[in-house]
């Protein structure tokens, strides 16, 4: 481990110039909760300013702007998801359960996260492994409040064991190849279920509806409803909870890496661990007593938000203009009220109720297309729509490989692609395919034997990704676990 000089200031006032181990947000310590510890370390000095920084003159009018424009960017999906909800789960879920989950989960996930910039909502692979949640419930002939109750609990457990082990630190090994599968077969689910919801729109009810809670209590009896919860139901319900864990695992931190890579010019450290704690242990058990939808950092809402709250400069370099990031307003207020004017939409439930389905999932199949934008799966698989070399557009790959090596990597992506939304599409299936999107890394890690490491370098890889880790070297957001009070 390398050795770093750091300056410590104790309470008694004396100040050590000692060595001291150098672990990265991502680094595993090998001590009890020693990530977890050290995100605190990182942003307890912070947390006030987190709160000041929106108010400050000079930021006011950008996080005003930043929590109007993602209000609206937030509720839209809340609704859309909502009404995904309603139609797959008998009315168990709705409109009204999915934006009290946002609301409820974004104050949580603001007051007391590491990182307060990440946007908590729906994603496309939580609404459909709810929906096999739901059918296994089915399945088995189980109350489905209870048995969710159970799985969201077991869930929280697991997760928490996740962030006290330091498990955040195998996201080291979740590359872009992952990252663009998964943010793929999200793009397919909105896709697809839009299309296939607009046929079913078509024959059906034209308007929202809205679930009035009458097939629900509001607290969970997790001893049953309407008839007692079997005993070994509750054993049952860890095989789902695994897959949620898992699911929640990669779709925070996914979200969490974006968020945090060096090119968004963040000066405020990460915190992992305690993202994934605060989720855990606050977030997941809420929605498990209430029976709500569960919430996630949702990567679009959360670029956006950090985009919104971005002053940058244009730079002339020699490949062109490009945009770079000088200033972001890095706080907890932007997050903080847009989850409260979420939470106040559900005054306007006499309203939502008249808003055309049709439209809803419009909005379904618009977000599923405009997120093919940037992932390099669907840039390199326009490739094969161009038959003249000459006219590929000039990604730094296609410079440096030959096309054969570029388009048999597309090929195995699309496998992986097509495998992980088949798993999901079967409903025998669909259980483990959190599972199958877990060894994503490990196919990944066996690429080394059908590539060389300065192509998978290359494919693997966003441009400027070395000056991006020297940049991340650079950070001073390190801290030594084993700092005593000095005598």
């Amino acid at each position: 481990m390398a050795e770093a000089e750091a300056v410590y200031r104790y309470e008694s006032g004396n100040i050590s110039h000692a060595p001291k181990k150098d672990y990265g947000p991502l680094d595993f310590t090998g001590k009890l909760a020693g990530g977890l510890r050290l995100d605190i370390r990182r942003r307890a000095p912070l947390y006030c300013s987190d709160w000041t920084d929106a108010f400050q003159p000079e930021n006011f009018q950008k996080s005003v702007s930043s929590i109007l424009y993602l209000f609206i960017a937030a509720l839209a999906p809340a609704i859309t998801f909502g009404s995904r909800f309603l139609d797959g789960t008998n009315g168990q879920f709705g409109v009204m359960e999915m934006i009290m989950s946002t609301c409820i989960s974004g104050l949580i996930f603001s007051t007391f996260s590491g990182q307060p910039l990440s946007i908590l909502g729906a994603t496309g692979p939580f609404l459909a492994y709810t929906l096999v949640v739901y059918d296994l419930a089915v399945a088995v002939d189980v109350e489905f409040m209870p048995f969710y109750f159970w799985t969201c609990m077991w869930c929280s457990l697991f997760t928490i064991l996740v962030a006290v082990f330091d498990l955040c630190a195998l996201m080291k090994h979740v590359t872009m190849f992952s990252e663009d599968i998964f943010a793929g077969l999200i793009s397919l689910i909105f896709i697809i279920d839009g299309l296939r919801m607009l046929q079913v729109d078509a024959d059906f009810s034209p308007n929202l509806s809205l679930s009035d809670g009458s097939k629900r209590p509001w607290i969970i009896n997790p001893a049953g409803i309407d008839r007692p919860f079997p005993a070994w139901g509750i054993a049952y319900a860890i095989l789902p909870a695994i897959g949620f864990a898992v699911l929640g695992y990669l779709d925070q931190n996914l979200t969490s890496v974006i968020v945090n890579r060096p090119s968004n010019n963040l000066k405020k450290p990460a915190a992992y661990h305690l993202d994934l704690f605060v989720r855990g242990a606050l977030t997941l058990p809420v929605c498990a007593v209430l029976g709500l939808p569960l919430s996630v950092a949702s990567t679009v809402p959360s670029i956006t938000h950090v985009i919104s709250l971005t002053t940058y400069e244009v730079k002339q370099l020699p490949e062109g203009e490009r945009k770079v990031p000088t200033k972001v307003v890095e706080q907890r207020a932007t997050n903080f009220l847009i989850h409260v004017l979420i939470g106040s939409a559900l005054f306007l439930a006499p309203v939502l109720k008249f808003l055309p389905r049709a439209v809803l999932q419009g909005v379904f199949f618009y977000m599923g297309i405009a997120s093919l934008t940037g992932n390099n799966l669907f840039d390199r698989l326009k490739l094969w729509l161009i038959w003249d070399p000459a006219k590929y557009p000039q990604y730094h790959y296609i410079q440096k490989l030959p096309i054969s090596r570029v388009h048999l990597y597309t090929v195995v992506q699309v496998v992986c692609l097509g495998i992980l939304y088949g798993l999901k599409a079967i409903k025998e299936t669909s259980v483990v395919f959190p599972f199958f999107m877990a060894s994503l890394a490990i196919i990944r890690k066996a690429m080394r034997f059908m590539f060389t490491e300065d192509e998978l370098k290359q494919l693997d890889g966003l441009p400027g990704e070395d000056e991006e880790d020297e940049a991340a070297k650079s950070k001073p957001d390190i801290v030594n676990l084993d700092v005593k009070e000095a005598a």
